[in-house]
């Protein structure tokens, strides 16, 4: 049966071209649409190196005074909100940080030397507190430093950028060193005495969407730098609730501790769960509808592409009422007629699936589509390899194919039910 089909199909090889080569153009879009989809969903849903879930930031307010507390003040009382708060029945854990928490709206970046090296590169700083870590669930290689012990004032732990490098750029170039080497970080002179050493080291850590993560280091908060409120140093307070007490957490947890919290000249001002944050952040800098426009962009073009198809192999199945009569007057099933019509689109399919693979990807590089102006994001950051190509092809031929059965089935089963008297006579 094959090889009957082979031959009517080099018959009409005229046709059968056209329809290999809207194959193929169909298949280059569907694959590309398969591509962009998944690497915008993972990069969007994809892991951050932390977890937000049942993370909640309080917010404190400062009264006005004439007199200015002293850092050890400052630090008594941040001892103390911590107390009270760990001792809330509904509280896994508190941590304070300086410009760390994400979707917190503060950054800082600084100039590291890595090891000897000699080039100062530009590396995300988050200064946290100890409990920052289990807050926000962050897996640890190594050893985790103690922020209230001075003897770990230099230890420090380290995110790589992507595939398991750390490093950055800066004017004069680019310095890139596996994690696993990274022992030392330099962040003043080059004559100093005491650098960072590397205790630890955890997941790629990121904070915007679509764009490579940057190599963080993660400081101990100094003692000097604690403060309950939030000022020009970015300073932060959060909690991790338990996830049966998450619901209504923040009216009952300000309810609870708004007499507790009054510690001298600083009160409970706010508290504002992370996701919330996230989803303010989406808005501000449109993530949703960013993707939300790729969704209508895919769903556009899948709708043209199946109405495309239909058409196509609808007229032509049509337009061979009178083969599929002759055949059936000739002894043929009504089944087989169906089977060797559907077998033949398929055939097709094969034919153009091959090209078209081939095709995409010499052309599906990343470097190709930014130079076309196509945003996309970089795949090795996010450890995209190979594997996506596999995704992408099952996903075409899979759909290519269920339109093409769909396509040619109805009217191979009308046709083949229509009298052969009939056809013949309108042929």
């Amino acid at each position: 049966m094959i090889r009957h089909i082979l031959k009517i199909i080099w018959n009409e090889r005229k046709l059968n071209a056209w329809l290999v080569m809207e194959y193929v153009i169909t298949f280059c879009v569907l694959w590309f649409c398969c591509d962009y989809l998944y690497t915008m969903l993972r990069s969007y849903y994809g892991p951050q190196g932390y977890d937000i879930n049942h993370v909640y930031m309080i917010n404190m307010g400062e009264k006005p005074s004439e007199k200015e507390l002293e850092d050890s003040d400052k630090y008594g009382f941040a001892m103390t909100f911590m107390e009270r708060v760990k001792r809330y029945p509904d509280i896994e854990n508190v941590a304070f940080a300086m410009a760390s928490v994400p979707y917190g709206g503060t950054m800082w970046v600084g100039g590291f030397r890595i090891n000897s090296d000699s080039v100062y590169i530009g590396l995300r700083q988050r200064h946290v507190s100890t409990e920052f870590f289990d807050v926000f669930k962050m897996k640890v290689d190594g050893q985790i430093f103690d922020w209230t012990d001075y003897a770990d004032k230099d230890n420090v732990v380290i995110s790589a950028s992507g595939d398991n490098q750390f490093g950055g750029s800066n004017r004069d170039g680019s310095v890139w060193v596996p994690v696993p080497e990274v022992h030392t970080l330099h962040h003043g002179d080059e004559g100093e005495t005491n650098p960072h050493k590397v205790t630890g080291r955890t997941e790629v850590i990121r904070d915007p969407y679509f764009e490579p993560a940057m190599s963080n280091v993660i400081l101990p908060l100094r003692r000097e730098d604690v403060s309950l409120v939030g000022d020009d140093k970015g300073n932060q307070i959060v909690v991790r609730v338990k996830p049966e007490a998450d619901k209504d957490f923040a009216e009952r947890f300000t309810r609870d501790m708004r007499e507790q919290l009054f510690l001298g000249p600083y009160y409970l001002s706010s508290v504002a769960s992370i996701e919330g944050m996230r989803t303010e952040n989406d808005s501000l800098w449109g993530v949703k509808d960013r993707i939300n426009s790729t969704y209508a962009v895919v769903l556009f073009l899948v709708v043209n592409i199946f109405l495309g198809i239909l058409g196509s192999f609808r007229f032509r199945t049509q337009s061979r009422r009178s083969e599929i009569a002759l055949r059936i007057a000739l002894g043929a099933s009504r089944r087989k007629v169906q089977a060797m019509v559907v077998a033949e689109t398929l055939c097709l399919l094969a034919v153009a699936t091959i090209a078209g693979t081939v095709v995409c990807l010499h052309l599906g590089d990343p470097e190709t589509l930014r130079s076309l102006g196509i945003p996309t994001v970089d795949k090795v950051e996010w450890g995209i390899g190979r594997e996506q190509y596999a995704i992408n092809f099952i996903l075409t031929v899979s759909f290519l194919a269920l339109v093409s059965i769909v396509a040619v089935w109805h009217p191979a089963r009308q046709a083949s039910t229509t009298q052969p008297a009939d056809a013949l006579h309108d042929e």
